[in-house]
């Protein structure tokens, strides 16, 4: 589960949008159950 934030962390690392990524984040992990 941690290799995979982190994964889309690094993905999303080029926007600029921080909030939007660690909604985005939450989303995945509530979906990871």
């Amino acid at each position: 589960m941690t290799d995979v934030t982190v994964t889309e962390t690094e993905g999303r690392a080029a926007e600029p949008t921080a909030g939007v990524d660690d909604e985005l984040v939450a989303q995945l992990v509530a979906r990871a159950g």
